[in-house]
């Protein structure tokens, strides 16, 4: 469904850059862009949560299933969403999981056929997520397209309405928000909007890096969550709730307020669609 699209602000250069190489886009003159170039997981964090204390590893390798790993399901998700975007097999992204390193440093890095698959630890140990961001990215052309998620979440649904959304938006950022307009964890940028962040030092995501955008006049948008419900995975609890969903099953009773966050309960859309999030200067409804 198409909404109301505002945007303010400026672009960032566009245009399709040709280059060579892991971690570039690899298409000529004329072709298709690519959804996405790269996909960032931020597996780290300050301090560890209280599913990782009790586990003893990253959430990304917990079973959800007994088919299904974490970062199966992230895997999952995004080949389904770049398959029905016809992203084509030369055209899919680098996968970068980023961990914090000891004492919950994954046991070996990650796979999977369907990716180029890029697993390591944070470069410093005070750089906050913006700062991770840059450092992991650095290869990339200012107009590659980043896909950033915190990995502690449930994926259910998929992400080709957000996909989609991005595509029609052409802005410099767009975050997926719920109905309420709090952040999902996930979101799309083009690279060159990290050149605002310092290469030394702590810069948050949601406090300091996209208020900063939008004092430089770039354009960040939301887009409502509409086909997928990125539910956290930061207790035991959360993670036997999710572990249910992922097999079909419906929670009950108080199962359903344990993906609160914020104060708040997850819930189905509300009524009222014309609430903005705190970064909302153009919003996808």
């Amino acid at each position: 469904m198409v909404g109301a699209i505002r945007p303010v602000g400026i672009f960032l250069r566009q245009g399709a850059a040709v280059t060579d190489g892991i971690g570039y886009r690899n298409t000529a003159p004329g072709a298709p862009r690519p959804v996405i170039d790269a996909c960032v997981l931020l597996a780290g964090g300050l301090v560890a949560s209280p599913l990782v204390e009790q586990a003893r590893c990253p959430v990304l390798d917990l079973w959800l299933t007994s088919r299904q790993t974490v970062f199966g399901r992230w895997c999952d998700v995004l080949y389904d969403a770049l398959a029905t975007a016809e992203q084509t097999a030369e055209q899919r992204p680098i996968v970068h999981v980023v961990h914090s390193g000891p004492p919950f440093a994954p046991s070996e890095p990650y796979q999977d056929p369907r990716f180029h698959v890029e697993t390591g630890a944070e470069k410093g140990s005070y750089r906050g997520p913006a700062g991770v961001l840059r450092d992991v990215t650095e290869r990339y052309e200012d107009d590659a397209i980043i896909l950033v998620a915190e990995a502690a979440r449930y994926m259910a649904g998929n992400l080709t309405q957000l996909f989609s959304d991005w595509q029609r938006s052409g802005a410099d950022a767009l975050i997926a928000c719920h109905p309420d307009g709090d952040p999902t964890g996930i979101m799309l940028f083009r690279r060159g909007t990290l050149e605002l962040v310092h290469a030394e030092g702590f810069i948050d995501i949601k406090e300091q890096w996209l208020p900063k955008l939008l004092r430089t006049g770039l354009t960040v948008w939301t887009s409502e969550t509409r086909d997928f419900q990125p539910y956290p995975l930061r207790t035991r609890e959360q993670f036997l709730a999710a572990s249910r969903i992922a097999s079909g099953v419906h929670l009950v009773g108080r199962e359903q307020g344990l993906f609160a966050e914020s104060d708040r309960v997850l819930g189905p859309p509300q009524t009222d669609r014309t609430r903005r999030g705190p970064f909302s200067r153009g919003c996808i409804r």
